[in-house]
């Protein structure tokens, strides 16, 4: 009797990773879909830019262009990474851990966050997250989200130039 070994390959196929940008002022609001990560940079003047991105295509991208320290990369690529803030020289990253329900049950996603100069970078596995009720404060001029600044320094002036 012979036995013939057959794999099976499984792929699981992501949407392609995409990128919102939310560039705004107290009196200016910018709302776009970009391509590339490099591309988020044209909207550098405002006070604060929130670059959204569904996915982690982009995360070799966010390391060349903002210098984003290489221990904050693999802790997203890595499955069983705990919850964390790290305070860097010239960022800051926090990886979270949000549970909420999603078609009758609980579901477990983890959202990456990075902060440096005026920009905010959020990262998540999936479409749809908590920060949809901010947005749409940002969007309307609502809050107070449109009136303060992204200030790296404020957060940690010990580690930060001015």
């Amino acid at each position: 009797m012979k036995f013939k070994l057959v794999a099976f390959v499984v792929v699981f196929i992501m949407d392609e990773a995409k990128i919102a940008v939310f560039a705004y002022s107290e009196d200016k609001f910018e709302e776009k879909r970009v391509k590339t990560v490099k591309d988020v940079l044209k909207y550098k003047d405002y006070k604060v830019v929130w670059v959204n991105i569904d996915g982690i295509a982009y995360l070799q991208e966010l390391k060349e262009i903002f210098n984003f320290h290489e221990v904050a990369i693999k802790s997203i690529l890595r499955a069983k990474t705990r919850a964390r803030v790290s305070i860097l020289k010239d960022h800051i990253f926090v990886l979270l851990h949000q549970v909420y329900e999603l078609k009758g049950g609980l579901k477990k996603e983890r959202t990456a966050v990075f902060l440096k100069d005026n920009f905010v970078i959020t990262m998540q596995e999936r479409p749809g997250d908590v920060f949809n009720t901010i947005r749409e404060s940002i969007r309307h001029g609502e809050g107070i989200f449109r009136k303060k600044r992204c200030r790296l320094p404020t957060l940690c002036p010990s580690r930060c130039n001015s």
